[in-house]
């Protein structure tokens, strides 16, 4: 263990919170507040108090004893400074009764205000007299309601408690401190989890670990196969001690995604000897009793939940009883269990003090979902890994997006009059006034809501568990996040939203975002370090305009590690798969399909734009090849379902023909691994344009110049890509890649395509010949290759090959990934992680030139620069 005080950054919410709250998870049978609501709500305050007031104010100290060093810092709701005296606000939102709100979380609030009070007068000169005074201010989040309470603040009992609330948190610290110390030694000299580097995975890890050091952004197109997962975490473990965040999120949108990150762990510590990652999941995933309102009144874990969790998360934590350096959500149920506590809840105390913390993007970005605890620096921050980044775009524009649906408003709105409702009227007149806001005049509406809010609120905090209560409290949940967006949609970013309403099922009023940019450059203003990272980024100057990055944030696109002579690439540009020229070119299609496939006797992927197209295409085929086994990819499909598909596949049946039909941008399209021969061919029938409906309209218009890129032609050629990608990802794997759509060829598209895509431009009948073609050369080439080994088997050893080990000692990357001896790593941490330069295809300012094809988009300098750095 080090002999130095470890460095512990805890905020002063926290601090008061974990050592002073008890009792249950919220005020009995009152619907929570989100964080956004209640912001709004304060910050509303905040402007009406004058102009000396003064909001967030950063106050910070230092405790310091036995080895532990907590580092305090909290930002004060309100400070107003006087000649005669000081007062410091405390604010804290919420529904319902207050006096109930106190008794349940009032020691909590106390504590907190009489913390602040504390780093007050730690750090107020020696001769300022004025006296302090102390607030709580409760805010009612549906109503201008506050409420006063006044609290002690004598400067020695406010130093008095600050000592005891700061010695009960640091003897829980003792055994994190030690296995912090186990932590930093195993990852100073840890090794590459593997046989060694795979070609790529090097520069990748070094370029992660600056980003990293430098805290700042990087974007990172890597192909697939070259193993992101391991590289990317390999680098930010191994740089997280001594950084000035405490933790790395890794955000991925699927689960695979999630698994092998927690798997890349066990590797780095299969001892389970110091490590600790989590993963988050979501409240149903996770809760015992999935559709019980998470209140005291309906759950045994939500009563009392306070009084027992810190025993129970003293248990989970220990390393000893955990065997396993990874938290599992089976684990987390164990433990909740035993000492009944909510187990949604114990994953994000948990999570505080983990080393890496994996889930979905809506942890970092969602303004609902956003957990602050983990990502504001008064909590130690975290640095962000963010795999499968060309997804986050749309996503954050959906995650500031909302709708009303006008049909399950008078659904609610009759069996709200069948119950008697007191808030029956005021819904009704929302259901009137989306009609006006359908005609771009939302005011109306906003009013009704604000109005309907509190009344749902309070029926719902009176009324019985069961399916009327979930249905409303699932309706003020629509209903509320509508309105916050609503809220969220004014000033300079008005113009980012767009408000329209959609009279089909019923009727839907939707807003819709189409620059989440600026959202997303708030989310980062605390981060230590993002890392974005993908098989399918490129063009980088569309990614950062959605992503909202700076112009130079930092761009790496490494190549194909893989021999192109094992991929063939088809497109064929006489078969028009236009939406309304599908019909007509369905017979071509398929013979030409047909042809592939007849090529080679496999099992393939086709992708369609389209769950229709798709079974106009399984139909096709079945009838002209009814020898063939075909499986279709359903619409809403479970996990069972996904994971019985792909076992299809990876079973090899007897050499015969198996094709699978999915659609593009689908479950199967992304994330999916099928080795060897699990996987022989890819056919994309269509290009995967998104439909061209008001919102990408708008979106394209929206983004002027780039606004088509980012709006249609983009999405659908990284749904190519992903496609495209699940073919080849090993030295061992080979297979045909066929296009059937003649708009591929147009330089709208090419330019967006990846330098080394260079695909066979033929007709449809001469696809077939092509891919026997490619077959015959690929075993002839694999003679070829049997005879040469067999020669060799005979040559003298290694040993008398001169240079050949010293060759694998220097880690100079080769064609296979096994040329790096186990144990090898990024040696010393400044001297191999933190060096750019790399022995073969390093980054750098002044690479070797690179020769960009017809459609490469990066074509700015003959040496191609943009493709390598940032």
């Amino acid at each position: 263990m080090s002999d130095g005080p470890e460095r512990f950054p805890v905020s002063v919410g926290h601090l008061a919170e974990f050592v002073h709250r008890g009792g249950d998870i919220g005020p009995r049978g009152t619907p929570s507040v989100t964080a956004l609501e209640g912001l709004r709500r304060q910050q509303r305050a905040q402007r009406s108090a004058g102009a000396t007031y003064r909001s967030e104010v950063r106050l910070a100290g230092r405790w310091n004893d036995a080895g532990i060093v907590l580092e305090i810092t909290g930002r004060a709701d309100g400070l107003l400074e006087g000649q005669e005296r000081v007062r410091i606000e405390e604010m804290k939102t919420h529904r319902g009764d207050v006096e109930r709100l106190r008794r349940q979380e009032g020691r909590a609030h106390e504590a907190q205000l009489l913390l602040y009070g504390a780093l007050w007068e730690q750090g107020r000169a020696e001769d300022d007299r004025r006296p302090l005074a102390l607030e709580l201010v409760y805010l009612d989040a549906d109503t201008d309601a506050c409420t006063r309470r006044c609290v002690g603040a004598e400067r020695a009992a406010l130093l008095a408690f600050l000592d005891e609330t700061c010695r009960r948190y640091a003897a829980w610290l003792v055994v994190e401190r030690r296995r912090r110390a186990r932590r930093d030694a195993l990852l100073a000299e840890l090794p590459f989890p593997a046989a060694g580097f795979r070609p790529g995975q090097r520069v990748l890890a070094r370029r992660v670990w600056r980003a990293l050091s430098e805290e700042s952004v990087l974007l990172a197109q890597a192909p697939t196969g070259i193993g992101k997962t391991l590289g990317v975490l390999y680098a930010a473990l191994r740089r997280l001690p001594g950084q000035s965040t405490e933790r790395l999120l890794y955000l991925t949108p699927r689960g695979s995604a999630r698994a092998l990150a927690l798997d890349a762990v066990r590797r780095m510590d299969p001892e389970a000897a110091a490590l600790r990652a989590v993963e988050l999941v979501a409240r149903e995933r996770i809760c015992p009793w999935p559709g019980t309102p998470c209140r005291a009144v309906d759950c045994e874990r939500a009563a009392g939940h306070f009084d027992r969790r810190r025993a129970a998360l003293t248990e989970l934590l220990d390393q000893a009883a955990c065997r396993g350096a990874v938290l599992t959500r089976e684990r987390i149920a164990t433990v909740s269990a035993t000492h009944r506590v909510c187990p949604a809840a114990l994953q994000h105390d948990a999570a505080r003090f983990a080393d890496l913390v994996v889930g979905d993007y809506n942890y970092a970005f969602d303004p609902f979902a956003r957990q602050r605890a983990l990502l504001e620096r008064e909590d130690g921050g975290a640095a962000l890994l963010v795999d499968e980044a060309h997804n986050l775009p749309e996503r954050a524009r959906a995650m500031h997006s909302a709708e009303l649906d006008r049909g399950q408003i008078d659904l609610a709105l009759r069996e709200a009059r069948r119950l008697g409702a007191v808030f029956a009227r005021a819904l009704e007149r929302v259901s009137r006034m989306t009609d006006a806001a359908a005609a771009d005049h939302p005011a109306p509406l906003l009013e009704a809501l604000e109005a309907l809010l509190p009344m749902l609120g309070h029926w719902l905090s009176e009324a019985p568990a069961g399916p009327p209560h979930a249905r409303f409290e699932a309706l003020r949940r629509a209903l509320a996040r509508f309105l916050e967006l609503c809220r969220l949609a004014t000033g300079e970013r008005r113009r980012a939203f767009l408000l329209h309403y959609e009279p089909d099922a019923g009727g839907r009023l939707r807003l819709q975002c189409l620059d989440a940019g600026p959202f997303l450059r708030d989310a980062r203003e605390t981060l230590g370090g993002l890392v974005l990272f993908s098989a399918t980024l490129a063009p980088p100057r569309l990614r950062r305009l959605e992503l909202g990055l700076d112009e130079d944030a930092a761009w790496l696109a490494l190549p194909d590690p893989y021999p192109p002579q094992r991929r063939r690439l088809l497109l064929l540009r006489d078969i028009d798969l236009r939406a309304r020229a599908r019909s007509g070119s369905l017979p071509a299609l398929v013979e030409a399909v047909v042809d592939v496939v007849d090529a080679r006797a496999g099992h393939y992927l086709l992708f369609a734009p389209s769950f229709a197209f798709l079974d106009e295409i399984a139909h096709a085929l079945a009838a002209r090849r009814p020898e063939w086994v075909l499986q279709r990819q359903r619409p809403g499909m479970d996990e069972t379902e996904r994971q019985a598909f792909l076992a299809a596949l990876r079973r090899l049946d007897g050499g015969g023909t198996r094709v699978a039909c999915a659609v593009s941008g689908g479950l199967f399209a992304e994330g999916v691994d099928l080795p060897g021969d699990a996987l022989i061919g890819v056919i994309v029938a269509g290009l995967p344009l998104p439909p061209p409906d008001v919102e990408r309209l708008a979106l394209a218009d929206y983004h002027g110049a780039a606004g088509r890129d980012i709006a249609f032609r983009a999405p659908a050629v990284t749904r190519i890509l992903q496609a495209a990608g699940r073919l080849v990802r090993s030295e061992q794997d080979a297979g045909v890649v066929c296009i059937a759509d003649a708009r591929l060829r147009e330089q709208a598209f090419l330019r967006l395509l990846p330098s080394d895509w260079r695909p066979e431009v033929l007709s449809a009948r001469e696809a077939g010949g092509a891919a026997r073609e490619f077959w015959a050369r690929l075993n002839t080439d694999a003679a070829n290759h049997a005879q040469d080994q067999d020669h060799l088997h005979h040559r003298p050893g290694d040993r008398e090959l001169p240079g050949a080990r010293g060759a694998l000692r220097s880690g100079h990357e080769r064609g296979a990934p096994e040329h790096v001896a186990r144990g090898s790593r990024l040696g010393g941490a400044h001297r191999e992680l933190g060096e750019d330069a790399e022995s073969q295809g390093a980054p750098s300012r002044s690479g070797a030139p690179r020769h960009p094809g017809a459609g490469d988009p990066h074509r700015r300098s003959p040496h191609g620069a943009e493709s390598q750095q940032g």
